[in-house]
């Protein structure tokens, strides 16, 4: 398999469930609500295949902040350079049921991979 065939069905993903996610996340109360479980698959396909900014644009839709959501954003913003932001992002992302713990090491791998350990 090479990297083009993935990145093609990458892109193939990210389009077949941008939609039902988008309804699912929608601002229409008539739309809005439920769970999506291709949500995942498809913030995994829209990083996979490079598409950065599509990612925060559907998080900004999400009408909670979870961070099982969230990591795909944290994710994002790395891969565009944006690793300041992406600190602020994970840490915005806490809440009374999120994953501290795990929160925490995504913050300490973007110091680590940044350079400042310290």
């Amino acid at each position: 398999m090479t990297i083009f065939h993935i990145l093609g069905c990458s892109l193939q993903w990210a389009d077949d469930l941008l939609t039902p996610v988008k309804i699912t996340w929608s601002p229409d109360p008539k739309l809005r609500g439920g769970y999506f479980k291709g949500t995942s698959a498809c913030l995994s396909a829209l990083l996979t295949a490079g598409r950065h900014e599509e990612i925060l644009e559907l998080l900004d839709l999400a009408p909670y902040k979870f961070w099982h959501d969230r990591q795909w954003g944290v994710k994002a913003l790395v891969a565009i350079g944006k690793k300041a932001d992406a600190l602020r992002y994970a840490e915005d992302s806490r809440g009374l049921n999120e994953p501290n713990q795990v929160i925490s090491e995504a913050c300490e791998e973007i110091l680590l991979v940044s350079g400042m350990g310290e």
